[in-house]
């Protein structure tokens, strides 16, 4: 666990010298990831004296070098890579580079534009829907490349240029507009922008640097880190709201920004959380703007991630504040029914794949019903889509909050607390058994919620004791709770009641005994702990508290017993009390920094916010109980109100409940996020506020805390499962589609790696090898498919294969003139028409051709994965021509049986018997078999001496096959084992001349095709021995470690063989450098 601390700290000291460092030099822009669509534009500019060459080489050079593994430029396989990977291959087409990465990028639009644009042709993203025919445009002269002459006014583009050159900060439009009307305004920005940009420009410049700053911000504290960037985030948030503070006054004279919304909501929530004072007219000013409103409602679908900001801002709304009210309403409705829209959006093809999923969450469960941790965990596992509004598309993301050294940190984080959560959930399960409340006999037994809504709802100090104080103090109030509505007489309640108010457990027996024993235990720790940290004693003030909610229990039970009927606000003080959430926060707030004062703990002088925190969660205990407790004939809220209320209905007591629960909520988040001076210190407050999600969380719907598994699916999220933070999301999107049989075939791949062929006597030349599935789309085939399409598809098609046949031409001549050679004259033709050419290496042989190859790869069930697998290439005369060693990357390893370690075996103790019982059936099976045979040669010799040497010729040709057969195996060979798990590694080794034993021994490849789905039956006899022999080997290499000389009984253990005494030999040499003494 220190270790895991150290690491973090590590990675923390890193990334603030990384990520800070820029912000405060104000290299703000570097954070931006780099637009493929926006470089491919700059790099088609040509240079105004040399026609023939590019203007920004830099950008040219970054199209080469950062195409992903798939075949298309951009950050996610999605919508947007269409029109970014078209103008990619323009460019290189244009200054005729880099022929592989425009064929990887056909091939990636053939493969993937049916499914992107299938269906969705009437819901396209507005962006998408300008700038793709552009594309297709674009694409089709890509032959001579000549721009078309757009007759564009250049009063136009000066209308609508900005000071600094640009036309609507984008790279992409002053592009074109420069390449069209060559205004020197447009170059300067350009110029300009490659100087502060040379490793690839982004989608938008110059950036507004606040919004990158709060969108900083914004992600440290989705991902859980804020803890480790304390003092970062308060500078960021106060420059920003300094600079709000100044600006306020300009908000009558906007215009419609749909960014500046997205950048005001962000603010209003993120200043709201950390008590900066801010007017609800920060996020509410486009409400009085008709235009903007009839814009967002027509256009809700591309606007649903603004939306969202809207409506996630407004969850911090305070009572009385109307116009945050109804800009919650606003965005409600709409994201609903954009929910209910069948758009492209719904298909994950768009830059965010999963935000309708996230979304519908929102909507569903809100964010003060949503803890914590489990919160980060979600969107650590989502890192990849975080959104950040931007007007040109949708979405762009920030490098510095998608690095993989943050992301390290948030995963690494997230295990670190989760081990932590697992020590102390172990520690609580004991001392709960200990003092016997799991054993009560009654009631609920609710250690593992408890310890859960605990640790998930706040991120408290690692090393915190205050989640081991309140879970103990939560099973406390849950078994008294019970003992006093369902086991305890009024007699025994009195009884435990008045030794509380004594403290002296003198007279108590059976449960209460128990009771006192545990509390008076739980009190004095507690305390104890108190005066060594913190020099305080508050022992008869925590005392106070549980006598105090002793008594409002019995309270409660003598109504019910008595049949007595409160007033709702005599039940509400009592059962405000009887929830007993002041326990709770109260006596954890002792061990904050700073200390909670000992006045603010004594009774009947609560603070408001603890007074409301009570209120409210009896409210929702009550709206989600009041059947039950109607049953069991108790008090409840809704009940009192129904009855004081005849001529309402039920639901019309709930509805009310409810409203007034509502406003309840509004005033403690008033109290939580509104800076009074640090009187209460805000990490009280934030006590506060865990503890009343962790009610919304238990009772959102329904009464979540007397079932009794429907949280163990967060739970194992929470406490067990490590966050599935997945690098490559097209990957996956990518095999969910495949069948099965073709999914199993890309558990191995060796990823494009360009390693070096070498040749035997020739140059170095750079080849690709990766496990390819059985079958895939030609691009002849996707062209067919493209034919049914509508026009702008079929114009795509038209200008792919013209692109296409200008690339193999120029790749012919550009190839065959390099190579002189007529081995690398074959391997060259082979690349130029792979699709035709494509050769599988054989798994039994282990050889293969250039240029793409099908690795099949072995290995035994079980054994270690190999990590390289070498591969040789011959000509068409088995003559060998090159090697080369591909290094393998496992994306999936089946899981092995517990018993015999091979995978797709049995994994429970009761499949073993039919297993055992197949296995003595192949073994007699084999027994018999080999009887047979040993008769059917006996009576073969009987018949040739009978015969009297008829049959000599035969034995001759025999005996030659058999001496042939041992010449070949005494060379070296493909050793490949027949008991493998999957396509993993081809080994090679020395094959010993023995004579076969079976048919499989005799033809291993029937084996080996029999063999490459995995091991399916029993284990074989073959395992047993190769067992054996292992541990025999390993007692000999033990022996001459030891420099031993093995005696008679050891020596009777393994000298079976020749071949095991020439192995201790062997190794004797080796190891001691002299002979061997035996």
């Amino acid at each position: 666990m220190e270790h895991s601390l150290a690491s973090i700290q590590v990675l923390v000291t890193k990334l603030k010298s990384e990520i800070f460092s820029k912000q405060k030099s104000g290299h703000l822009h570097s954070f931006m990831p780099p637009s493929a669509y926006d470089t491919a534009w700059l790099a088609m500019i040509p240079h105004p004296q040399e026609h023939n060459t590019p203007l920004f080489k830099g950008c040219l050079e970054w199209l080469l070098h950062n195409q992903k593994e798939e075949g298309y430029w951009g950050d996610l396989p999605t919508i947007d890579a269409l029109p970014a990977t078209l103008a990619c291959m323009a460019a290189l087409q244009k200054w005729g580079f880099g022929f592989k990465n425009i064929e990887k990028g056909l091939k990636f639009i053939h493969e993937n534009m049916e499914e992107m644009l299938h269906g969705n042709l009437d819901h396209l993203p507005r962006s998408f829907s300008i700038v793709f025919p552009a594309t297709i445009e674009l694409a089709e002269s890509s032959e001579t490349f000549q721009f078309t002459k757009h007759n564009v006014d250049q009063q136009t583009i000066m209308k609508h240029l900005s000071e600094d050159g640009s036309l609507f900060q984008s790279p992409s439009a002053t592009a074109q507009a420069y390449i069209s009307t060559r205004n020197h305004k447009c170059l300067e920005y350009l110029m300009t922008l490659v100087h502060m940009c040379p490793n690839g420009v982004p989608q938008k410049y110059p950036m507004d640097e606040e919004l990158v700053e709060l969108s900083m911000v914004d992600q440290l504290q989705k991902l859980g880190l804020s803890e480790y960037f304390i003092e970062e985030i308060e500078n960021i948030l106060k420059k920003v709201y300094r600079s709000y503070m100044e600006q306020e006054s300009q908000h009558d004279n906007l215009k419609f920004k749909a960014d500046k919304i997205y950048k005001d909501s962000l603010a209003f929530r993120l200043f709201r959380l950390h008590g900066y004072n801010i007017s609800p007219s920060t996020l509410c000013w486009f409400l009085y703007d008709d235009e903007i409103l009839n814009h967002l409602e027509n256009n809700c679908g591309q606007f649903r991630s603004l939306l969202y900001c809207v409506y996630k801002a407004t969850d911090l709304m305070f009572l009385g504040e109307n116009e945050v009210e109804k800009a919650r309403s606003l965005s409600k409705n709409m994201l609903q029914k954009v929910s209910t829209m069948k758009t492209i959006m719904d298909d994950n093809i768009i830059i965010f794949p999963n935000l309708s999923k996230v979304i519908d969450e929102e909507l569903s469960i809100p964010w003060i019903a949503r803890l914590e941790h489990l919160d980060h965990r979600m969107w650590i596992e989502q890192s990849k889509e975080g959104p950040l509004w931007r007007g040109k598309v949708s979405f762009y993301m920030l490098s510095c909050v998608h690095s993989t050294g943050l992301m390290q940190l948030a995963v690494e984080n997230y295990t670190f607390r989760q081990s932590i959560y697992q020590n102390e959930l172990k520690e609580l399960k004991r001392w709960s058994k200990k003092w016997g409340l799991t054993e009560m006999g009654f009631g609920r037994e609710k250690t593992l919620y408890c310890y859960f809504a605990v640790a998930a709802s706040t991120a408290l100090p690692h090393d915190s004791i205050i989640r081991m104080l309140v879970a103990k103090s939560a099973i406390v109030i849950t078994v008294v709770d019970d003992f006093f509505d369902m086991r305890g007489t009024l007699e025994e309640l009195h009884l435990l009641v008045d030794a509380i108010y004594r403290w002296d457990g003198k007279g108590l027996n059976g449960p209460s005994k128990a009771i006192f024993d545990v509390l008076d235990d739980l009190v004095t720790d507690t305390t104890k702990e108190l005066v060594l940290q913190r020099k305080i004693d508050v022992t008869e003030d925590f005392r106070d508290l549980w006598r105090e909610t002793f008594n409002s229990w019995l309270t409660e039970t003598t109504w019910g017993k008595s049949g007595y009927i409160p007033s709702m606000d005599e039940y509400l003080e009592t059962g405000m009390i009887s929830i007993a959430t002041h326990i709770l926060v109260l006596t954890s707030s002792c061990f904050l920094n700073p200390c909670l004062p000992k006045s603010k703990v004594k009774p009947q002088k609560y603070e408001s916010i603890t007074q409301l925190l009570m209120v409210t969660a009896r409210l929702l205990n009550d709206i989600q109980s009041y059947k039950k407790e109607q049953e069991e004939g108790k008090m409840n809220l809704v009940l009192l109100h129904s009855k004081e209320n005849p001529n309402a209905c039920l639901d019309d007591s709930i509805a009310e409940v409810q409203r007034f629960l509502e406003r309840k909520r509004q005033e403690l988040l008033a109290h939580i996020f509104t800076d009074d001076n640090g009187d209460p210190p805000s990490q009280w407050k934030y006590l506060h506020l865990s503890c009343f999600k962790v009610f919304q969380m238990l009772f959102n719907s329904t009464n979540l805390y007397d079932t009794d598994a429907e949280l163990q699916y967060d739970i194992e999220r929470a406490i067990y499962i490590p966050p599935q933070y997945k690098l490559s999301h097209s990957l996956k999107n990518r095999t969910t589609s495949l069948p099965l049989s073709e999914k199993r075939n890309l558990n191995i791949s060796a990823r494009y790696a360009q390693t070096p062929l070498r040749l035997n006597g020739h140059s170095r030349m750079n080849i690709s090898v990766r496990a390819l599935p059985k079958k895939f789309k030609s691009p002849s085939c996707s062209i067919r498919q493209i034919k049914k399409r509508p026009i702008a598809a079929r114009r795509l098609n038209r200008a792919l294969r013209k692109t296409h046949k200008s690339i193999d031409s120029e790749r012919n001549k550009e190839t065959l003139n390099k190579t002189e050679n007529s081995y690398a004259k074959m391997v060259a033709k082979d690349a130029i028409t792979m699709t035709k050419n494509l050769m599988f290496i054989a798994p039994k042989f282990g050889v293969g051709r250039a240029d793409y190859a099908r690795v099949l790869v072995e290995v035994e069930a079980g054994k270690q994965m190999k990590f390289e697998i070498k591969i040789e290439y011959t000509d068409m005369n088995k003559c060998l021509k090159g090697t080369k060693v591909v290094k393998v990357e496992y994306d999936w390893k089946p899981d092995c049986c517990s018993h015999c370690k091979v995978a797709n075996k049995p994994k429970f103790q009761e499949e073993f018997a039919p297993v055992q019982n197949r296995k003595s059936n192949m073994q007699q099976q084999n027994r018999n078999w080999q009887y047979r045979s040993n008769y059917n040669n006996h009576q073969r010799q009987e018949y040739r001496k009978k015969n009297g040497g008829n049959d000599k010729g035969k034995d001759v040709v025999k005996e030659t096959a058999t001496a042939s057969t041992s010449k070949a195996n005494n060379g070296k060979s493909v050793n490949v084992n027949v008991n493998s798990n999957r396509y993993e590694t081809l080994n090679e080794g020395i094959v010993e001349n023995t004579n076969p034993k079976s048919y499989d021994d005799e033809f291993p490849a029937f084996l080996i095709s029999q063999n490459q789905n995995g091991v399916t039956n029993g284990t074989t006899v073959e395992d047993d021995i190769r067992l054996q022999v292992e541990k025999k080997m390993e007692f000999i290499d033990k022996l001459v470690d030891d420099k031993r000389i093995p005696n008679v009984e050891e020596s009777k253990l393994w000298f079976e063989t020749v071949n095991q005494l020439l192995y201790y030999k062997k190794k004797w040499e080796v190891k001691w450098k002299k002979e061997c003494p035996i």
